[in-house]
């Protein structure tokens, strides 16, 4: 196995811990909100909840879909021993959904947030989301806990892409390193 293989490998193993991590805090989360007391506001705008749980299931999924095609060796060559450009496109596939998942939880996520806390003064007319109530306006542990769960599982997701930026290099890389070498 070459070594862009193993660092291939090694930042999907990463990538996939921490999506892991995402998905353990934020089902902790759920359970914290659930036993708050008191009880959460009705105003309650919860989406980025639930787009945290598929940053942190996606992230698996595709961990072990990567690992799934990185292990197929009927898919991965053709009749010249070279890889087939269905193999390498899903492969490309794989790494820029791993990539643009996280980009777009993490901007939607941010929207939410700043956004209710914009409208945290005149919550009549605005909303809350489960952080920024539990950030600003709850007083208990319950609330605490939400707080830094909520906004650590959201942190995450910013070394996920960091390191997700890596994945589509190294298998364009890769590409252009053998349609270079299939030329020659």
């Amino acid at each position: 196995m070459s070594k862009t293989l193993i660092v291939l490998h090694v930042l999907n193993v990463i990538i996939g811990s921490l999506c892991i991590v995402v998905l353990g805090l934020t089902a902790h989360s759920i359970v914290v909100k659930d036993r708050a007391n008191p009880p959460l506001p009705s105003n309650i705008k919860d989406t980025s909840t639930g787009m945290l749980i598929w940053a942190g299931c996606g992230g698996i999924v595709d961990m072990l879909l990567f690992l799934c095609l990185l292990s197929a060796k009927p898919l991965r060559r053709n009749a010249r021993n070279m890889p087939s450009a269905l193999y390498q496109n899903i492969v490309l596939f794989v790494v820029t959904f791993i990539l643009l998942r996280p980009l777009i939880i993490l901007i939607y996520t941010y929207v939410e947030y700043h956004g209710s806390i914009k409208s945290s003064t005149s919550t009549a007319d605005g909303y809350l989301t489960s952080e920024s109530w539990a950030c600003y306006l709850g007083t208990s542990s319950d609330a605490h806990a939400l707080c830094n769960e909520l906004r650590a599982a959201r942190y995450l997701l910013i070394p996920i892409l960091i390191l997700g930026v890596g994945m589509p290099a190294i298998v364009l890389w890769i590409r252009t390193n053998m349609s270079s070498a299939e030329k020659a």
